[in-house]
């Protein structure tokens, strides 16, 4: 999966989609909040579907410097990438964690689905709040390393 997501890396970069969606998200909006609501959408739901691996080579870098002209910070900004693709993989309907869980305890699918439910509701809590609060993961940073980011 990885040579592939390079592959198609490769092809996004020659063919410069990077800076086609850029200018679509630029023109659409040039609030950093409202770019920060489409990551978090489009990263939940391709996590659904796409492992993170895939997602790290093939759609970071195409979202990377959007956030650097917005002015986001890199360390928030990945934490929130992290954060969006760990939930993605907890999602239903096709969420790899869900049938990892399944395979291994023995649960039935459909139970496994049920009870992630309220942690997931949990989760999106946590990511509205690391998503709008940037003080909330540059804490530890800024204190412990003396980061300025």
């Amino acid at each position: 999966m990885i040579g592939a997501a390079t592959c198609i890396s490769y092809i996004v970069a020659k063919e410069h989609v990077a800076e086609a969606v850029a200018n679509f998200i630029t023109g659409f909006t040039d609030n950093k909040y409202v770019f920060l609501i489409i990551v978090n959408i489009a990263i939940l739901i391709l996590g659904m579907f796409i492992d993170t691996s895939v997602i790290q080579v093939v759609f970071v870098p195409i979202l990377l410097p959007i956030a650097t002209a917005f002015g986001i910070d890199l360390v928030h900004f990945g934490l929130v990438v992290i954060f969006n693709m760990m939930i993605g993989l907890s999602t239903p309907p096709f969420g790899m964690l869900l049938f990892i869980t399944s395979g291994i305890s023995g649960t039935p699918l459909k139970k496994v689905i049920k009870e992630i439910m309220a942690p997931l509701i949990a989760m999106i809590i946590v990511l509205i709040i690391i998503t709008y609060v940037p003080d909330v993961v540059l804490f530890l940073p800024r204190l412990l390393m003396h980061y300025t980011g």
